[in-house]
């Protein structure tokens, strides 16, 4: 009779470590977090807008200097990456960005744009755009067309006034004088003039942009009527600003 009470006891102690261990593998079982994958944020409504820079009604592609301002946007985007054409992706966190252009005329390009989430997914769109780039030929930057009557323009034209020779042994005597020099007509004209004047027999005039305008690179075009005649000829000088003047515009006597 007393073995009962212990046989009872051994079973039921079993039964309880059975249903613990049975309890704790049920709760392995039902925990399925690594089923779902990782975390996905995508984002979403992106928009690009892109701006030429100078575009009017007069210029429908721009004001010729190939400028491009880019702005994107999108939902849950913590950066963008830029692709003008075939170039590399260009990084951009705050969705702004300029390009430009360097292919001359009129020519069609293609802007792309992703936007990554923090989970670095991306969705992307693109826009076509036509940009206007100038020529880079040379640009006028100095001229004078000598379309007003009266002296040249002071501002252009300054002048050597004196008879010494100028270290050419010309004979005449240089002055400022409408005698010798006068606007007409759209023509600059010079004169020599076979006069007594200041020690000197002739006169003429000898004009130069002596600091007034000088430059380092560039072409000058000129058209001139030269005279013609024995110890008479006229004289169109490009000189280092440091000498005389970067153009001088003159007739000289010889003294033969």
């Amino acid at each position: 009779m007393k073995k009962i009470p212990i046989l009872i006891i051994l079973i039921f102690s079993f039964l309880i470590s059975g249903m613990v261990i049975s309890c704790s593998g049920g709760s392995d079982d039902g925990d399925n977090s690594d089923d779902e994958g990782p975390l996905v944020i995508m984002p979403s409504n992106l928009t690009l807008s892109v701006d030429v820079v100078g575009t009017d009604g007069n210029n429908p592609s721009g004001d010729g200097t190939g400028v491009i301002q880019c702005t994107v946007s999108a939902t849950d985007a913590v950066k963008y990456g830029f692709k003008f054409g075939s170039g590399e992706e260009i990084e951009s966190f705050s969705g702004n960005i300029e390009h430009t252009y360097t292919v001359e005329g009129s020519n069609e390009y293609l802007v792309t744009v992703f936007a990554y989430s923090s989970t670095n997914h991306s969705i992307s769109t693109f826009q076509t755009i036509t940009v206007y780039v100038a020529e880079n030929g040379p640009q006028l930057v100095w001229f004078d067309e000598f379309n007003t009557n009266g002296a040249p323009d002071s501002t252009k034209w300054g002048y050597d006034i004196g008879g010494n020779g100028w270290g050419n042994g010309e004979s005449q005597y240089y002055t400022s004088r409408s005698d010798n020099v006068i606007v007409e007509d759209g023509v600059l004209k010079i004169t020599a003039k076979r006069e007594d004047y200041q020690g000197s027999e002739f006169t003429s005039a000898r004009m130069l942009t002596l600091g007034k305008y000088d430059f380092t690179y560039g072409r000058v075009e000129i058209s001139a009527k030269l005279p013609t005649g024995g110890q008479l000829f006229g004289c169109l000088d490009l000189i280092l600003p440091l000498w005389d003047g970067p153009l001088v515009v003159k007739p000289i006597l010889w003294n033969m």
